[in-house]
């Protein structure tokens, strides 16, 4: 089997004057994701899928959290894919949701070697 590489990037987009600037502590208030599981399937008719787990790690609530989802083999891109967690509802601190990744131009797991996840939401408060 080989080595499996993950690239995890976030963009996160606030609104201003919603709030969630005062804070007692010296410790940021804002959303933060982590990606806290991936399983590797297949679906029946043959395409390499991934089910993906999200969670929020941050202190803030976020809606719309969605990640561009890239298979590599070694420096080409070999596929994409999308996720778009919860059908864009909110995601509280604490709160995980899954969707899955489906590559529709690999046949199978084997066919890349590292995922990078480029991720987005907007936060709420």
């Amino acid at each position: 089997m080989k080595p499996f590489k993950l690239t995890i990037i976030f963009l996160v987009f606030a609104f201003s004057g919603c709030g969630g600037g005062s804070s007692s502590s010296s410790e940021p208030v804002a959303a933060a994701f982590e990606i806290t599981g991936v399983s590797k399937l297949m679906k029946t008719y043959g395409a390499p899928y991934l089910v993906v787990t999200i969670t929020n790690t941050g202190n803030l609530a976020a809606w719309n959290v969605s990640c561009d989802v890239y298979a590599k083999m070694g420096n080409t891109y070999v596929d994409d894919s999308f996720l778009y967690f919860l059908s864009g509802g909110t995601i509280n601190p604490g709160e995980s949701a899954i969707d899955d990744a489906i590559f529709f131009a690999l046949s199978s797991h084997s066919d890349y070697d590292d995922i990078v996840y480029q991720c987005s939401w907007i936060e709420v408060d």
